[in-house]
């Protein structure tokens, strides 16, 4: 199964098609296709590599809890452009026709979702592989839980990956962010608390919170415990939260070659790249 954290794929896409100006008329309106072009192909890529027999895309929420409790959370981030947002609102619906399943829930960001989905699964023994390049999904790596680095390398990120490059049990890793701090989503850190004193208090105190709350000042253990709340991973998220982005709706594939043809992606129709993308749909058009 695939987990796809879906920003993360879209703001890959666009900006790697952006320069290129991938665009198709229709109707009279010229409509810019970089980032729904980029996403088939990586879908064809995973489904070539590693056969998956499900793909789900989980989507951030805009109006995310972290937001509530820290006004800084990810304020550095800007608002979306909107030839970004046509663009995503045309992947969304082309991406139902392919039969992908695509859902974000109420106040949670795809994060969650994909802790709620693998912790609920844990005991299904089922091969899971993340799509995504946030490091805050590495905890959730297991001898069943892998990481597809989204990046040009497209490198798998296993448990034995994580402890060779952070020296812990990758369980202990949002406690190293509440100590640490995370500059990319505006989470300050603990003064004096580098990685490497992060890692050696991890490791002193065997990862258990309680004993680490012990060795803080007073201020030192407000913010941490502050920080925890924004690095923790929500991992039950009730299913009345969760919200389709396309109904229940079940397309015939045609619909989606249509969607193809009106768009002119031609490579699309290439013997290789069409037996893939109907493999796709085949497998994942009863979710």
């Amino acid at each position: 199964m695939l987990l796809i954290d879906a920003d993360m794929m879209a703001h890959r896409q666009y900006h790697a098609y952006k320069k290129q100006q991938l665009s198709t008329e229709l109707s009279g309106q010229l409509i810019e296709t970089g980032m729904l072009f980029g996403t088939l192909k990586t879908l064809i890529t995973l489904q070539k590599r590693y056969d998956p027999k499900k793909i789900i895309f989980l989507y951030d929420d805009r109006e995310c809890f972290r937001k509530q409790i820290s006004s800084e959370y990810k304020s550095n981030r800007g608002e979306k452009p909107e030839s970004f947002l046509e663009q995503i609102r045309l992947t969304i619906g082309v991406l139902a026709f392919l039969g992908m399943r695509q859902i974000k829930a109420l106040n949670y960001e795809a994060d969650d979702l994909i802790a709620t989905w693998v912790t609920q699964r844990i005991y299904d023994n089922e091969k899971t592989l993340i799509v995504s390049t946030d490091k805050d999904l590495y905890c959730l790596l297991n001898n069943n839980v892998d990481m597809l680095l989204h990046n040009p390398k497209q490198r798998l990120f296993t448990t034995q990956d994580f402890k060779d490059r952070f020296g812990i049990d990758n369980s202990s890793f949002p406690i190293f962010l509440a100590l640490t701090g995370d500059k990319t989503d505006c989470i300050m850190g603990l003064k004096g608390y580098g990685p490497k004193t992060a890692t050696k208090l991890i490791i002193e105190s065997s990862g258990n919170i309680k004993t680490i709350i012990k060795q803080l000042n007073p201020e030192d253990k407000k913010l941490f415990l502050f920080n925890m709340r924004l690095v923790a991973l929500q991992r039950e998220i009730k299913t009345s939260k969760m919200l389709s982005l396309v109904g229940s709706d079940k397309w015939p594939i045609q619909n989606f070659w249509l969607a193809m043809d009106q768009l002119k992606f031609k490579s699309m129709f290439l013997d290789k790249n069409k037996q893939m993308l109907e493999v796709i749909y085949e497998n994942n058009k009863s979710n």
